[in-house]
């Protein structure tokens, strides 16, 4: 049982269970079950990417005859279809399984609890504050009312001469006492809302308002007393990982080091201590099986009676966002003896990985990100700059090189240093056995393109003036200002009709590009140059649109 997975235990008897279960084990009327409370550490979790298995172990006594075993506190909800009880012993025999929702007036989480008691205090305190401040600020509105009527209805004064002097003393006393009040209780009330903004953001990394847990009756028989090992298993959601990787290029060797890092979070409610984890990616989903084919008609409409109004539209708006972790290593020249990173042990089939962090961890149910490192590989690189010139005329250093693994890395967010400085982050595609892998590394500011517009003719042309001529001259002077040479590829675009009535040349002097088409998507132009070091090179990208004169040229982007 040295796996994160259970399953292959050949003494386990396992028994799967559904939200719907009832007792299932029949048992004489003359019989009744002893319950007997278990506990069952958290002992080793499996994180899938939106959700996680928790195994909790424990060894207990079971007396001989029908006990029923209950195990309080967990989550609730569980994922009922996932709960797993297993008896390692020939001598029990496991009958039915019960899952209870119990409800709290409190909420079940300890952590919770306490950061809701105490925000709690602090806005009591606050309100305390508030009283003192109302209290002093009374006191000063009643000595200025005597201050400001001290004479009766004739005119007197009702304050003698022999206790004036006294009178004013005492309310010069009192005023200086309620304003210093009300000064302590102000800073003392913004010391309490900065205790408020603090416990807030604490309680909201733990924070689930759950107000009830689950709790797993499970019936067993044992033919004779019996100490052993009693294992539950169960998914909980919120929870999962994804990758963050570093990628570091020294290019005076020409190698890239790949660094991938498991971002592991959970708010299940119930705190990892001490556990094994092991990250896996395997996706579950609900429907897992393969989708049904239905049969497609086709009918006849006639054209006048099909309308589109404004109402019929709607707009779909599609964002994201991805969180970005501090790295685990820093950077060469701060640190010119690197100490080996304790990675995490792999194992791998051609569908699925799961790797295994070192050692046992602590991961608290406050949905915080923490990052364990998983492996660290090196490859030979070859070094390109490549521009895209419809994006702006700047040259960014890109290496290239074969991912030689045996097992596929998933795709995920890249922090990208170039010798040892930080340059920026990208996004790491699935990177796939056998495939050739293109990194970025940031603008290489000793690549230098000059944009030059030459001299084009415009206008309408023919006998009648029917066609409108566009042209588009354009030369691009790149110099490589590098001491080594460094291949320099130029990425331009001309455009692509869609219309009978426009017709796209590329004019006489125009330089030939390298490769049409590129990656597959239409006009995508590329010149490969050598890119020899001081050597200024020469593109002239030359083209002409030709459409009729009485309609308007429009242009679009779109995906292939």
């Amino acid at each position: 049982m040295s796996r994160l997975c259970l399953r292959s235990c050949r003494e386990a008897l396992i028994l799967d269970c559904f939200a719907t279960f009832v007792l299932a084990l029949a048992l004489s009327p003359a019989v009744r079950a002893a319950d007997i409370d278990i506990k069952l550490p958290i002992d080793q979790v499996l994180v899938y990417p939106q959700s996680a298995e928790i195994s909790r172990r424990g060894e207990i006594t079971i007396p001989a005859g029908t006990s029923r075993l209950i195990l309080h506190g967990l989550p609730d909800p569980i994922d009922a279809g996932s709960l797993r009880v297993i008896a390692e012993s020939r001598n029990v025999r496991l009958g039915g399984i019960e899952i209870e929702k119990i409800v709290d007036t409190q909420f079940v989480s300890e952590a919770e609890r306490t950061l809701r008691r105490r925000y709690a205090d602090i806005q009591d305190q606050k309100l305390a504050q508030q009283d003192d401040i109302a209290t002093a600020q009374t006191q000063l509105k009643l000595l200025d009312a005597i201050a400001a009527a001290p004479a009766d209805r004739e005119g007197r004064s009702v304050i003698d001469a022999a206790s004036l002097s006294p009178t004013l003393a005492t309310m010069g006393t009192n005023a200086a006492a309620a304003r210093a009040k009300i000064r302590a209780a102000n800073i003392a009330t913004r010391s309490l809302d900065d205790q408020l903004a603090a416990a807030k953001a604490e309680l909201d990394k733990v924070v689930t308002s759950r107000k009830s847990t689950s709790e797993v009756r499970a019936t067993v028989e044992a033919t004779a007393a019996v100490t052993l090992p009693i294992v539950v298993v169960y998914r909980v959601g919120d929870a999962g990982w994804q990758w963050l990787y570093e990628a570091r290029l020294d290019s005076q060797a020409k190698r890239v080091s790949i660094f991938r890092q498991a971002s592991i979070r959970q708010g299940s409610g119930e705190d990892w201590q001490g556990v094994e984890v092991a990250v896996t990616t395997a996706k579950p989903r609900q429907d897992a099986g393969t989708p049904e084919v239905e049969s497609l008609f086709l009918t006849l409409s006639d054209p006048r009676m099909v309308g589109t109004s404004a109402s019929d539209l709607e707009e779909i708006v599609v964002t994201g966002s991805r969180r970005m972790g501090r790295s685990f290593r820093a950077a060469k020249e701060d640190q010119p003896d690197d100490a080996p990173v304790i990675t995490a042990e792999e194992f791998a089939t051609d569908f699925v990985s799961e790797f295994r962090i070192p050692g046992r961890i602590s991961i608290p149910a406050n949905r915080q990100t923490r990052l364990y490192p998983v492996s660290e590989e090196s490859f030979e690189a070859t070094l390109v700059a490549r521009a895209v010139m419809s994006v702006e005329p700047a040259a960014r250093l890109e290496a290239t090189f074969d991912f030689q693994k045996d097992s596929p890395s998933e795709a995920g967010r890249v922090q990208l240093y170039r010798d040892g400085a930080y340059v920026g982050n990208a996004v790491l595609p699935l990177l796939l056995p056998g495939t050739q892998v293109r990194v970025p590394f940031g603008i290489d500011d000793r690549i230098r393109i000059a944009v030059r517009e030459e001299r084009a003719e415009s206008g309408r042309r023919g006998m009648t003036g029917r066609q409108m001529l566009v042209e588009h001259r354009r030369r691009y002077e790149i110099t490589n200002f590098h001491a080594m040479a460094l291949p320099i590829e130029i990425i331009d675009r001309v455009p692509v009709p869609k219309d009978s009535g426009i017709r796209v040349e590329i004019l006489q002097g125009a330089t030939s590009p390298t490769q049409k088409d590129l990656d597959g998507k239409a006009g995508v132009l590329l010149w490969r140059l050598e890119g020899a070091p001081r050597k200024t090179e020469t593109i002239r990208h030359l083209y002409a649109v030709r459409y009729p004169a009485d309609k308007e040229l429009t242009e679009a982007e779109e995906a292939d």
